[in-house]
């Protein structure tokens, strides 16, 4: 019999769950549209084109309703095991099997993968404490398993999804500087009556700095590096439009990122700032790496 005081649980944030069963209602719906519309009578009544769409979004539902009973809503741990909880099923394993945790992102699903002699649990990284639940996980491994492997010629990759929407975010930032100065200008041709000077002004001035934010925020979002490989002597950070090698005496500080910018944390060196997203697989251990590299350079 387990001891209840023994039991640790972690869940989803509340608000992503809110924000999951939002979705999932959504898909529902979407799902359930054609099956009404055919109860009632009124499908086939509709024009081809109506029958497609519907169609279309239905078989959406369909196909995506189904993943979030897949996905992990509550981990359980005790002094023995390990249990990931899903609508769908509940995975577990005995601690003593686990042999490695690691954080991995693909198709920009971010989640923690536990590896046992039996196979893998996963859980995504918007559980309540999971910083907490990651290291009781480390801290109960076997002895030998928990110790941390060299990362010395390591790459660290950027999810493909990941990179698609860092273009995307830098782009859509220079379009709406563009819209901000459109409606801008628009308004200073206008000569509209009740337009003064000062208004005019007071838009120029908020155009400008909203411009000086995005150009900003986009800026620093292109060169996010696509990978970092740490080397013996040096790291190589790679963007899109430049790879650079940065001695480790040079890397100054690991920090967390500026308001304004996607979830992550900042590297600094003497040859300039790195936005590293969530998106990077396995962020958590390339943080750790810089930063053990970091105190031996110093040393």
């Amino acid at each position: 019999m387990i001891d209840k005081a023994s039991i640790k649980t972690y869940r989803l944030k509340h608000m992503v769950a809110a924000r999951m069963c939002a979705e999932a209602s959504v898909f529902a719906i979407l799902l359930a549209l054609p099956l009404v519309l055919i109860v009632l009578g009124k499908f086939w009544a509709m024009s081809w084109t109506y029958k497609l769409i519907v169609s279309v979004l239905g078989l959406i539902g369909l196909v995506l309703l189904p993943v979030y009973g897949f996905i992990t809503f509550k981990v359980t741990v005790t002094d023995d095991e390990l249990a990931t909880h899903s609508l769908f099923r509940k995975h577990s394993c005995l601690i003593a099997d686990i042999a490695g945790l690691s954080r991995r992102s693909n198709w920009n699903w971010i989640r923690y993968v536990v590896q046992y002699q039996g196979g893998d649990l996963t859980f995504p990284i918007w559980l309540k404490n999971c910083e907490e639940l990651v290291e009781l996980i480390r801290q109960r491994m076997p002895s030998g398993v928990s110790g941390k492997k060299s990362l010395l010629g390591r790459r660290f990759k950027q999810d493909p999804v990941s990179l698609i929407f860092q273009v995307a975010q830098s782009v859509a930032g220079l379009v709406f500087i563009g819209v901000v100065w459109f409606f801008a200008i628009s308004l200073y041709h206008s000569g509209s009556a009740g337009i003064s000077a000062a208004d005019e002004a007071l838009v120029a001035v908020f155009a400008v700095i909203i411009s000086a934010i995005l150009l900003w925020r986009s800026v620093v979002v292109a060169l996010m590096p696509r990978s970092i490989e740490l080397g013996a002597e040096a790291l190589t950070v790679q963007t899109f439009f430049f790879e650079r090698k940065v001695l480790w005496s040079d890397v100054s500080a690991i920090k967390e990122p500026f308001p304004l910018l996607p979830e992550g944390f900042m590297l600094h060196t003497k040859k300039g700032s790195y936005l590293v997203g969530n998106g990077m697989d396995s962020a958590d251990e390339l943080s750790d790496g810089i930063k053990e590299r970091m105190v031996k350079a110093i040393a």
